[in-house]
Formats: C-alpha cells, sequence, structure tokens
C-alpha cells in the first residue's frame, strides 16, 4: 500500500500491479488507513477500514480481499453518518475474532466484533468516549484499552471482562492513548501522546505499565519538541512477542 493506492505482486515474482485506488487519500483529505488498520488473519484474509478526516461524514468502508491482495471486496459498510473513521482492526489471538474500534465523536465511537469476517459487526459498547479507541490488548480472560479522547472525566485505561462483561476502569490518564501491546511476561504497556489536547497536564510522553491486570505504574519517556508535530511512543503490533 503506498500513496493510495494497493498493489499486487505475485509470490513467484514479476511486476507490481494496482488493485485498489483508495477513494480517500491526500492532502487535506488523510492518509486513507492507520497502521492499526490494516491485519491479514489467520486464515490469510487481509481486512482495512478508512481512516480520514471525513468532514463531510459520508460513509466509511471496510475492505476485504481473500487473495493476498489481488482482488477486494467491501466486506462492511457504514452508513453515513454513523462514524468518522475506523481507528483499528485485529484478530483476537483466543477466540479468533475480528476486532474494530470506530471513532471520533460519541455515537461515532465503537468497539465491535466479527465473527464473519467483518460482514456483520457486534458492538460491546458504543456512544461515548470511552468507547474511543485506537488499539486492544488481549489476555485470556480480559480486553485492555486507553482512551483516545481529550476528555479529563472520561480518559484512562479499562479494562473488559470477558466472561462477565464488566467494564472497569483502572486508572485516570492525563492524555490521549494511541498504542499499547502485551509483552512476552504479559505486561501490558501503553502510551500517551502529546498532541495538545485539553487533557494533557504537560507535554511529557509517558509510558503505562500494567501488570498482574490491574496495577498501573508510569515512566516520563519524553517532551514534545514541536507544536507543529504529535509526539508518539509506538509499541509491537504482535502481541506477546519476545523481539
Amino acid at each position: 500500500m503506498s500513496a493510495g493506492r494497493v498493489w499486487y505482486r505475485p509470490a513467484n515474482g514479476g511486476n507490481f500491479e494496482e488493485t485498489l485506488t483508495l477513494p480517500h487519500y491526500g492532502i487535506f483529505t488523510g492518509q486513507g488507513v492507520r497502521n492499526d488498520g490494516l491485519a491479514r488473519l489467520s486464515d490469510g484474509t487481509i481486512l482495512f477500514g478508512e481512516y480520514f478526516t471525513n468532514r463531510d461524514r459520508t460513509n466509511v468502508r471496510i475492505y476485504s480481499s481473500e487473495d493476498n491482495g489481488r482482488t477486494w471486496q467491501v466486506a462492511y459498510d457504514f452508513r453515513p453518518g454513523q462514524t468518522r473513521h475506523v481507528h483499528s482492526i485485529q484478530e483476537d489471538p483466543y477466540t479468533g475474532k475480528v476486532w474494530i474500534c470506530t471513532g471520533d465523536h460519541d455515537k461515532e465511537s465503537t468497539v465491535a466484533w466479527s465473527s464473519d469476517g467483518c460482514k456483520t459487526l457486534n458492538p460491546i459498547g458504543q456512544g461515548s468516549q470511552i468507547w474511543r479507541v485506537c488499539q486492544l490488548v488481549f489476555t485470556k480472560d480480559a480486553l485492555f484499552w486507553g482512551t483516545d479522547t481529550g476528555s479529563a472525566a472520561v480518559s484512562g485505561i479499562y479494562r473488559w471482562d470477558r466472561t462477565t462483561h464488566e467494564l472497569t476502569k483502572l486508572i485516570d490518564v492525563p492524555g490521549e492513548m494511541f498504542y499499547a501491546t502485551r509483552l512476552a511476561d504479559g505486561t501490558i504497556v501503553m502510551s500517551t501522546i502529546c498532541n495538545g489536547s485539553k487533557n494533557e497536564k504537560d507535554e511529557k510522553t509517558r509510558l503505562w505499565i500494567v501488570t498482574h491486570g490491574e496495577n498501573v505504574t508510569s515512566i516520563v519517556c519524553g517532551k514534545r519538541a514541536s507544536t507543529r508535530k504529535f509526539a508518539k511512543l509506538r509499541f509491537q503490533r504482535d502481541q506477546g512477542s519476545a523481539s
């Protein structure tokens, strides 16, 4: 994927061929897809969701390919006004379900799962900034996330229990959270970014560490060098990896 286009090249070599042009990409329009909004599932299916400024709140699509990107279909089409864009698409390593996160306003924010390749979506929560999420972390017993919100009353790290469906706020967090992962020893790490959000208490990025499912500590990592850029701390996408 490059410059708003999806390219395919056979495994045995040959020339690249364009197989899809993103309908929403470019200056003042957006990047087309977030890096966390693209996933290759264990069965080989490739999914990605549209991510763009969407000022007019037009429809937003999730695309699917079952032949390594040679052809594409629309797996799901959010109706106009239903959401702004797709933040992430992730495969649950414990259940095989696909999880989708969208944003940004309250009614546009959803955390949902699908068991049919995103043809149908099943929300576990929507309609508030609690569900404005960029990346989920999976454990055997629960899902964890940090909120992508400027609301000081809501922003924090949350735990959703797989069995009881109980939602617990583990800690209040100053700032928005984009990135999170699980390390090989089970430790969960998340980060706050600096982008001028109203709930930031300073211009420093922080690493948030969740151990034993609920104990949370933080470490200051760096300072925003320019108000014209975001300060971010990213992690590996392969949860549970030792690398």
